[in-house]
C-alpha cells in the first residue's frame, strides 16, 4: 500500500494552542481587520462600553467658559463641598403623564400580566400600545393584546433598565400608562453616587408635579426619555434639580427633545475612559472658543475647595475656534482618563453679541480599571 505524501502546511492556532480554520477565497486566506471601536460596539469585547456624549447651547458668555448644556450656566455640582451630594433630586414635566391603572398583579409570566380584579376587555381607557410599568422591577412592557378579561399580553416581554427580561408574578405592583398622552412618561436617570459608583433608575413623571428619585446623585451622566406619549418627545422642559422645583438644576431635557444634550461626563469608579475624538460646531456673529477640558477632583467629603487635583491625574485641555461650521478633532493616540475624571466641553464668545448656537460632542469607551 502506497503512502501518500502531503506538502508542508501552515497552521493557525489560537492563544491556547488550538488550531482553527481560516476562511479563504481561491485558496488565499481571507483577512478582515475591524477597528477596535467596531468590536466594542458589537459587544465582542467583554467589559468594554462605547458612549457618545453630545451637548447643545444657545447662551454664551464673554467672561467665563460655559458648559455646553440645555440650561444656562455651568453645572453647579462642583461649586462647594455641600453640593457634592444631591439629596433630593426631582423630575418634573410640563406635559401630562396619564396613569390608567395603578394596581397589583395576581399573576403573570414573561409576556403576560394577570389581574383578576380587572375586566380589561370592557375598559375603554386601556388600548393596544399602552405601556405597563413594573416599579418593583423597574421594567416596562408594551401591550400587544388584551387576551381576555383579566390578562394583558406584552409580546416583547418586560425589560428592566439594564436590558434584562422580567417575569411578572403575583403581588407585583404595576401601572398602565396611556400612550396617547404627550410628554415624557418615563425617564431614565443614570449617574454616580458619592463614591462615584454607577447607579440608575426609572422615574415615572407626574405632569408638573415633581417626583423624588429613589437614589441620591453626585453626578448625572445620562438623563433621557424611555417612554414618550404620542408626541414622541418632551412636551415641556423636564428638569432634574436639587429639590422640588428648586435650584440648582443638574440636568434638563428641553421641550421637543428626548434627552439632555449635555457635553459632560464623569468616569465611574472602577473604570478607565479612552477619548479618541471630539467635535464642536456653531453659528454666531463672531468666533466662539470651544474647549475640551478634563479635571479630576479630590474625593474626600470635607474638602473645602474642589479645585485641588489629585496627584495621579492631570488637567487636559484642547481648544478649537468655531464660527459657522463644525470641526472635528481626532487624536492619533486616544486620551486616557481615570475614574472620577470630569470630561466636559465649554464654550466662550469673543464679543458681547451672544446670539447663535453651539454644539459639542465627544466619543469614549470605558474599560475596567
Amino acid at each position: 500500500m502506497g503512502i501518500s505524501a502531503y506538502p508542508p502546511a501552515t497552521q493557525f492556532i489560537d492563544e491556547n494552542g488550538s488550531s482553527y480554520g481560516i476562511k479563504h477565497i481561491s485558496n488565499k486566506p481571507r483577512m478582515i481587520a475591524t477597528p477596535l471601536g467596531y468590536e466594542i460596539a458589537a459587544g465582542n469585547i467583554a467589559n468594554h462600553t462605547t458612549i457618545k456624549v453630545s451637548g447643545f447651547d444657545t447662551s454664551f458668555s464673554t467672561t467665563v467658559p460655559i458648559d455646553i448644556s440645555p440650561f444656562v450656566g455651568n453645572v453647579p455640582v462642583r461649586d462647594t463641598a455641600a453640593q457634592r451630594w444631591v439629596d433630593s433630586s426631582s423630575v418634573s414635566d410640563s406635559g401630562v403623564a396619564a396613569i390608567d391603572y395603578d394596581s397589583i398583579a395576581t399573576g403573570g409570566s414573561a409576556t403576560t400580566l394577570v389581574d383578576s380584579g380587572r375586566i380589561f376587555v370592557t375598559d375603554d381607557e386601556l388600548n393596544l400600545d399602552d405601556i405597563i410599568f413594573l416599579p418593583g422591577h423597574e421594567a416596562i412592557g408594551i401591550i400587544t393584546e388584551i387576551t381576555n378579561e383579566t390578562t394583558l399580553t406584552c409580546a416583547g416581554g418586560f425589560i428592566d433598565k439594564d436590558g434584562n427580561a422580567v417575569t411578572v408574578v403575583s403581588t407585583d405592583a404595576y401601572k398602565a400608562l396611556d400612550a396617547s398622552m404627550g410628554g415624557g412618561l418615563l425617564v431614565l436617570v443614570q449617574g454616580l453616587d458619592s463614591s462615584y459608583a454607577e447607579q440608575s433608575e426609572f422615574v415615572l413623571t407626574n405632569g408638573t408635579t415633581a417626583v423624588q428619585t429613589v437614589n441620591s446623585y453626585f453626578r448625572i451622566n445620562v438623563f433621557e426619555i424611555v417612554i414618550a406619549g404620542n408626541a414622541a418627545y418632551a412636551v415641556g422642559n423636564i428638569t432634574l434639580s436639587h429639590s422640588d422645583g428648586g435650584a440648582p438644576i443638574y440636568s434638563q431635557i428641553n421641550a421637543k427633545d428626548v434627552k439632555a444634550l449635555q457635553a459632560f461626563y464623569t468616569v465611574p469608579a472602577g473604570k478607565v475612559a479612552y477619548v479618541p475624538s471630539w467635535s464642536a460646531g456653531g453659528y454666531a456673529y463672531d468666533d466662539t472658543k470651544a474647549e475640551f477640558r478634563v479635571v479630576r477632583i479630590a474625593l474626600a467629603a470635607n474638602v473645602s475647595t474642589l479645585s485641588r487635583l489629585l496627584t495621579d491625574s492631570k488637567i487636559e485641555q484642547d481648544i478649537m475656534i468655531v464660527q459657522s461650521g463644525i470641526q472635528h478633532v481626532k487624536f492619533d493616540i486616544p486620551l486616557k482618563f481615570p475614574a472620577r475624571a470630569d470630561i466636559r466641553i465649554n464654550a466662550r464668545a469673543y464679543n458681547t453679541i451672544d446670539l447663535g448656537a453651539i454644539t459639542g460632542s465627544f466619543e469614549l469607551w470605558l474599560e475596567d480599571a
